[in-house]
């Protein structure tokens, strides 16, 4: 579909983005197009395909996540989550059921050497129920941390309406604004490999354990 209308997508965490280029003199014919047919077609594909959307299942779950969905607008189960989410946030921890995780090592480069254990990253595929109350606890944190202005003010990652376009852009600004100054930039940039290596297991454990019992 992308080739069809000669459209390419970028994707940072979930806010994909539809690129098209043209010549200054075709943008208006460009932008008609774009919206006229090509995110039409779009929004007809991802209605086609709703439940193959955002709706990877675990095999921990009592049942698929698409039939969970079509059925969230029942009173009882809405009540149920709701009262479940609430109860977690409350007390500070989740039933023993949604602790557990289906856990698939993958290789963090396929350059790397297979048969090192070393090279392999976990990737945890969570339950439904442990999905929700991530995701409720992730919105009323960062809508604290916003509303009271405790966000570095030019961090990029893991905001809404960011992301390392928005990081590159302000170090250029930087950069160009410094040069229009007579001032020379100087640019150091840290790039840890496998940072997740680099922590102290045993610190994060013992830093996690009195707050995620």
């Amino acid at each position: 579909m992308m080739v069809a209308h000669d459209v390419s997508i970028q994707s940072y965490a979930d806010d994909p983005r539809l690129c098209l280029q043209c010549h200054r003199q075709d943008m208006t014919s460009a932008v008609q197009r774009l919206e006229s047919t090509c995110i039409t077609d779009i929004s007809h594909w991802m209605a086609a395909n709703r439940l193959k959307l955002n709706t990877k299942s675990c095999s921990l779950d009592p049942m698929p996540t698409f039939l969970l969905r079509d059925c969230i607008d029942s009173v009882t189960v809405l009540s149920f989550l709701t009262v479940l989410v609430n109860t977690s946030l409350r007390e500070g921890h989740s039933p023993a059921s949604q602790k557990k995780a289906v856990v698939t090592p993958l290789v963090k480069k396929p350059s790397l050497d297979t048969q090192d254990i070393k090279n392999y990253r976990p990737v945890s595929n969570l339950t439904f129920v442990s999905k929700l109350v991530e995701r409720v606890a992730v919105k009323q944190l960062v809508e604290y941390l916003e509303a009271n202005e405790l966000m570095p003010r030019w961090q990029s990652a893991y905001r809404r309406h960011h992301s390392t376009e928005t990081a590159l852009l302000k170090v250029l600004s930087d950069a160009l604004t410094a040069a229009d100054n007579q001032k020379v930039t100087l640019l150091a940039l840290l790039d840890l490999s496998a940072a997740f290596d680099c922590v102290d297991h045993d610190i994060l454990l013992s830093s996690c354990t009195p707050s995620l019992d």
